[in-house]
């Protein structure tokens, strides 16, 4: 009989095994992830130290950040850390993929100027994502190409073959925008003529300029005027263009830190006028989509206008675009003199724009389009604008959130906004439109009420969480996800752990994109410095969500800007699980550097302590009933 318990015991303690959230060979993927991530990053550190001529010290992955960032002479920032995070995460995963790969089938030292020549193509025509695969494979090369016993940059160069040469040349010539542009420590893009330039947020006027629009014009060009004129810290673009019938405008685009383009913004307002348009329905869908092929990411787009659009069959692609480029779709309608406007605010309703029944109140035209300059209104479900039935409206602000902005479209109302602390404030409208915005917002709960009843909002209290994503099955792992309905299991990275209470409830959502539902809900639970879960791949377009409480207890939502869908199997890149992850070594400089490596609260640590004591189980009944 005890035998019998002993064989149990010991079948059960297997089983169990098999039931823990991560298997022996994810968590030493895990371990290679956060291996591989000190290698790119203690590669940043060496090229950066050979920028400023001074080693420069490593620390916690914040610090290293911030230290990076003080050396390149850019300004650190929450938005800054988050952009560097998700970086990091994208080249260490192409390095491991690339490591990983047979020796006979990875790169070598003879692609090292096939891959340095791709990698600047890339950056001319600012596709970066793809640039940060190459610069992950060169980092891969450099860290196998490595020789420990080796000492100075001078005596590889005279040992080692003429393509060391060129890798070694490769790291140590990189320029600090380009490593800025690539690890996401500020928004740059990179033109076809190779002159780097920051990435501003853009406001696009899409302006119908047909004979019954002479007054509202005449409004938008005071408003741009207006614009054009006032100094502003942080550089922005202005897109002008214009629809009519049968023709559309080509669409311009203006730079605020240059006089001339200035100069000609001010020229091109000047000229629009009101003339044509024969019957009623206008062009207004070409316009929108001529403006969304110059703006830029996470900007906004006001269309001005007093009539129904004729191209109705665009609105789904102006939705998809505007999807894409994560921009917003606003509407000011002006008295419309014929047909159904439902397209232009169907375009607002999907990308979490307003629509806005007037354009000549010019100081709340005003008022929406300079704080469009400086925000973008966070994706949710059900749209954007809401109306308030008792009076007040509550929120809560976690210490992810960074912004407060609230648009408020009401008439002759007072509204009291109460913040955490106690404090109230008082907005009076007069006659449309009111804007509260708080750029330090206080963690905790907010309180707006109005002294006349009932009135319309938008909200935006954006957060800040880096999540990137990668799927695990038994053998191996991709950061694209496998075909619908495949069950697999995701690891996901963010910088900010620390800061999510893992003693509540923490979801990971899937929003179908298109419809804005949520299609499934899963708890994610902590390993190997993870979040993992198991979720099924839905056939459509989705959008993740991560659903929790931070370490105040204050409830949050984030919804990742990344659009995701399914991957066929043989488009799909992968790397083994049981793979070999590259060391971090030195980039050849004559500059020494700390040999310390950054720590996070992200690292692996090896095997969960569950699986830990799956297998303690499992082992030890097995010795008794050998014994």
């Amino acid at each position: 009989m005890q035998l019998v318990w002993l064989v149990v015991l010991w079948l059960l303690g297997v089983v169990v095994s098999q039931m823990c959230p991560i298997e022996i060979e994810q968590c030493n993927y895990a371990t290679s992830r956060q291996d591989t991530n000190d290698a790119v990053t203690e590669t940043l550190v060496n090229v950066v130290s050979t920028i400023v001529g001074t080693p420069i010290e490593e620390g916690s992955e914040r610090e290293l950040y911030e230290t990076v960032s003080t050396g390149l002479g850019i300004n650190a920032t929450s938005e800054g850390f988050v952009r560097f995070q998700e970086a990091v995460n994208e080249i260490a995963v192409a390095s491991l993929q690339e490591c990983s790969r047979p020796e006979s089938e990875r790169v070598s030292l003879d692609n090292v100027t096939d891959l340095a020549m791709t990698f600047h193509q890339l950056l001319n025509n600012s596709n970066i994502t793809e640039a940060r695969e190459v610069y992950g494979k060169l980092v891969c090369l450099l860290s196998l190409s490595q020789q420990p016993e080796v000492g100075s940059r001078k005596k590889r160069q005279d040992d080692e073959s003429k393509n060391q040469k060129e890798l070694d040349d490769f790291f140590d010539n990189l320029e600090g925008e380009i490593l800025a542009t690539i690890f996401g420590l500020q928004y740059t893009i990179i033109n076809l003529d190779g002159m780097l330039h920051i990435t501003r947020p853009t406001l696009a006027f899409v302006v119908d300029d047909t004979g019954s629009m002479g007054e509202e014009i005449a409004s938008v060009q005071r408003l741009i005027r207006s614009f054009v004129r006032t100094e502003r810290t942080n550089p922005v673009s202005y897109i002008l263009t214009t629809f009519n019938d049968p023709e559309v405008g080509v669409p311009m685009k203006y730079r605020s830190d240059d006089l001339t383009e200035l100069m000609a913004l001010e020229a091109a307002v000047d000229a629009l006028d009101a003339d044509g348009g024969g019957d009623c329905p206008e062009l207004g869908m070409n316009g929108t989509l001529n403006a969304l092929s110059l703006s830029n990411p996470d900007s906004n787009i006001i269309i001005l206008t007093d009539a129904e659009p004729k191209d109705i069959n665009l609105t789904s692609v102006v939705i998809e675009t505007a999807k894409i480029l994560r921009n917003s779709i606003h509407l000011f309608l002006s008295n419309p003199s014929c047909g159904n406007t439902d397209p232009y605010v169907e375009l607002a309703n999907a990308t979490n724009g307003i629509v806005v029944n007037s354009i000549t109140d010019f100081e709340a035209f005003a008022d929406f389009a300079d704080a469009a300059l400086t925000f973008q209104f966070e994706v949710t479900t059900g749209g954007s604008k809401r109306q308030v039935d008792d009076k007040c409206l509550r929120f809560v602000v976690s210490v992810f959130t960074v912004e407060v902005r609230i648009l408020f479209m009401a008439r002759n109302h007072t509204l009291n906004i109460t913040i955490p602390d106690g404090n109230m404030t008082s907005l009076h409208i007069n006659d449309s439109i009111g804007v509260y915005y708080d750029e330090q917002p206080q963690v905790g709960h907010y309180l707006v009420c109005s002294d006349s009843g009932e009135f319309e909002y938008a909200l935006s209290a954006p957060t800040l969480l880096d999540l990137f994503v990668e799927y695990l099955d038994n053998e191996s792992s991709s950061t694209q996800p496998p075909s619908a309905g495949t069950t697999t299991t995701v690891l996901i990275t963010t910088s900010r752990l620390e800061e999510i209470s893992l003693n509540s409830l923490l979801s990971l959502i899937l929003i179908d994109t298109e419809s804005g539902e949520e299609t499934s809900s899963i708890p994610l639970v902590l390993c190997s410095g993870f979040l993992t879960g198991e979720i099924m791949i839905p056939n459509s377009l989705f959008q993740y969500q991560l659903r929790g409480t931070d370490m105040r207890g204050n409830m949050f939502e984030h919804m990742s800007n990344r659009l995701v869908t399914s991957t066929s199997p043989d488009e799909r890149i992968t790397t083994p699980l049981n793979c070999p992850s590259p060391q971090p070594s030195p980039t050849p400089s004559s500059t020494p550097t700390p040999s310390s490596s950054p720590t996070g609260h992200g690292a692996a640590t090896g095997l969960t302590p569950v699986v830990t004591m799956c297998y303690f189980v499992a082992t030890v009944a097995l010795l008794i009933l050998i014994m």
